[in-house]
């Protein structure tokens, strides 16, 4: 699993190869495996016709954990493995808030290393940080800095309400001139569904559509759920998957992250 560490004078699986695409549309480039006899597709290549575009197709991730909470591996290596394996252009370390408050200096490491693998126009990496709630949902949270808040820490048991969360989010913004973002994410689970009338549209701007946990475009019980996901109510229960917020008026892009906890962003099971 880390062969790419391995240094016999082999690639280890690393190449860097030169193409050029002269038709327009969506491409991908396949890789036949001769030793695994197995073929992998690249994400899509979006071509357009005009000569200079500003516009662009970026790949990240925005919600990971590390062994800083409850996941496994070392924010280095996560950063190294999204830039270098994944190939991502960001990435975000989100630990949890809660176990990240009974080790504070934990955070000072997490944003030095965050800030240390931070490559302009290479490769992005974002100050985050899980605000984990089980009545009104949860948030991924994210600066755009290369300040994270710690103070206060954003953790349920020290910011117990929804309310506590974005009047830490107004301190800090003003205080720094920072922008900041709330991601909700698996928003349909029984153990903590999304209550959409707590959320604050200048932070909410982007909802978790899908990721390790499954789909929660609709709930559960919809037909329009193909994917499903895990956990789900007991009883079913409208009005916390993310087409119950558009009913309500709400309006969000939408984004898929891993919300991996094994040290490999961009390439969780």
């Amino acid at each position: 699993d880390i062969a790419y560490e391995i240094k016999d004078g082999k690639d280890n699986g690393i190449n860097v190869f030169d193409m050029n695409i002269e038709t327009p549309g969506i491409h991908y480039v396949l890789v036949n495996d001769s030793y695994t006899n197995n073929v992998y597709f690249s994400n899509p290549i979006f071509v357009k016709n005009e000569t200079i575009s500003e516009q662009s197709i970026v790949w990240g991730d925005f919600h990971t954990h590390t062994g800083l909470s409850d996941g496994s591996g070392t924010p280095e290596h996560s950063f190294y493995y999204a830039r270098y394996i994944a190939r991502l252009d960001f990435n975000a370390i989100t630990d949890h808030g809660e176990i990240l408050m009974w080790n504070p200096s934990s955070m000072n490491f997490l944003e030095e290393v965050t800030n240390n693998a931070n490559v302009p126009g290479e490769f992005v990496t974002f100050h985050g940080i899980e605000w984990t709630q089980v009545k009104t949902g949860h948030y991924t949270c994210i600066f755009s800095g290369d300040q994270l808040l710690k103070d206060p820490i954003l953790s349920y048991i020290l910011l117990p309400t929804t309310q506590d969360l974005w009047n830490a989010l107004d301190s800090f913004t003003v205080s720094t001139g920072d922008r900041a973002l709330a991601l909700p994410h698996h928003t349909t689970k029984k153990a903590y569904p999304q209550d959409w009338t707590y959320i604050n549209p200048k932070y909410v701007k982007i909802a978790e559509v899908s990721s390790v946990h499954g789909d929660f475009l609709f709930e559960h019980g919809n037909v329009l759920n193909y994917r499903g996901a895990i956990d789900p109510p007991t009883v079913h229960t409208r009005g916390s998957s993310i087409m119950d917020a558009f009913t309500m008026g709400y309006r969000m892009t939408l984004y898929s992250s891993s919300d991996e906890h094994d040290g490999h962003p961009g390439h969780s099971l």
